[in-house]
């Protein structure tokens, strides 16, 4: 039962690498990133066991396959009309990103320590704090 459910991750965490790449990659080069150095940078940051590990990668995997969703959801109306509706399109796509973060917390509250938990909060702020320099 163990090697099946190993199975069944390794599958999971392949088709939603594929697709998050592949989703970041429409989104740009520059964007693209490695994600297995992501997780190993963040892996090591937690100091995450094997089998904490094996439940973090594909919850971290779609929580960023959910985040490339928003932006591309928000993308258009960013761009066009107004500077109200872009302000407002801004605030809408802001909540959707925090919603996101808030559900992948939730997820994360049962493999994570108190501590580990904390440390994401921190790369989560750091990551907001880069994608803003971006942006500018």
């Amino acid at each position: 039962m163990k090697v099946l459910w190993r199975i069944v991750i390794v599958l999971v965490v392949g088709v939603a690498l594929t697709w998050t790449a592949t989703r970041a990659q429409e989104s740009g080069p520059d964007r693209a990133g490695d994600f297995a150095d992501r997780i190993a940078q963040i892996s090591a940051r937690l100091d995450l066991d094997e089998e904490q590990r094996e439940r973090f990668v594909p919850i971290y995997a779609e929580f960023l396959g959910a985040r490339v969703e928003v932006l591309a959801e928000h993308q258009d109306q960013l761009r066009g009309g107004s500077q109200v509706n872009r302000l407002l399109a801004l605030r809408n796509m802001s909540r959707d990103l925090r919603r996101t973060e808030n559900d992948v917390l939730a997820q994360l509250d049962d493999v994570l320590s108190d501590d580990q938990l904390d440390e994401f909060r921190e790369i989560l702020a750091e990551q907001r704090a880069q994608n803003r320099e971006r942006a500018r």
